[in-house]
């Protein structure tokens, strides 16, 4: 393991331990916060595609 792996781990351990304890409420990671984002437009898109399509679907066969 890399010498900067390890720091994360023990700092990710430190924060675990913190939070049940009840020292800290909520972590901040910002790397998770930054892709759970991108996640949720992705979501958001490709429920708009699928109601899309599905109209576009239903005009050809009713039309």
């Amino acid at each position: 393991m890399s010498w900067a792996g390890f720091k994360k781990n023990v700092n990710r351990a430190t924060t675990q331990v913190m939070m049940k304890t009840g020292h800290v409420e909520k972590t901040n990671d910002r790397d998770y916060e930054v892709e759970e984002r991108r996640y949720r437009t992705m979501e958001a898109a490709s429920m708009r595609l699928q109601k899309e399509a599905k109209g576009y679907l239903d005009s050809l066969r009713g039309g």
